[in-house]
């Protein structure tokens, strides 16, 4: 089954990270594959790997002195293909629950290319779970979802100007 968490509000990331939790906890093999991100920024990392979940994960800092940077970079990319590549080797194993954190951010910014995005996810076991996060689903993706949850925000403290809190927020 392919469930999406996406959506412009927090919690995605959150919403899989509880649906990976209730596997884990059922018996099922688990593993989460975290794309464009690093562990300074990734609380739940080492947490993940202290239950004894296969965590893997994929980025360069993006945090910058003059704010987000936007841009990809070669390195980017390169961590994207490294990422993708783990994804193909757990697939090959026996994983019932795999999450690809930010996946579709990394479809989205053209991290890598959609048509090697779709190969995954129609070589992943039906019977198995495949749960995408992140931001814009394209069509051929949405299509192919037996669940998608949609993430509003109505409010954030962001919008208040306060900054994200580590621990709650990464």
């Amino acid at each position: 089954m392919l469930h999406i968490y996406t959506g412009e509000g927090k919690g995605k990331t959150t919403a899989a990270l509880g649906a990976l939790i209730r596997a884990y906890g059922a018996g099922l093999s688990c593993a989460i594959i975290f794309f464009d991100k690093n562990r300074e920024l990734c609380s739940e990392f080492g947490a993940l790997r202290e239950l004894g979940i296969q965590a893997h994960i994929f980025g360069i800092n993006r945090v910058e002195e003059n704010g987000f940077r936007f841009q990809n970079s070669d390195a980017d990319i390169l961590e994207a293909r490294k990422a993708l590549d783990r994804a193909w080797e757990l697939l090959s194993g026996r994983v019932d629950v795999l999450i690809l954190d930010e996946f579709l951010n990394a479809l989205r910014v053209n991290l890598m290319p959609l048509e090697e995005g779709l190969k995954l996810v129609d070589a992943f076991p039906r019977e198995k779970h495949l749960i995408l996060t992140g931001r814009g689903v394209v069509e051929e993706i949405r299509s192919r979802a037996d669940l998608i949850s949609e993430i509003q925000n109505i409010k954030h403290p962001f919008q208040e100007g306060i900054p994200a809190k580590k621990g709650i927020d990464f």
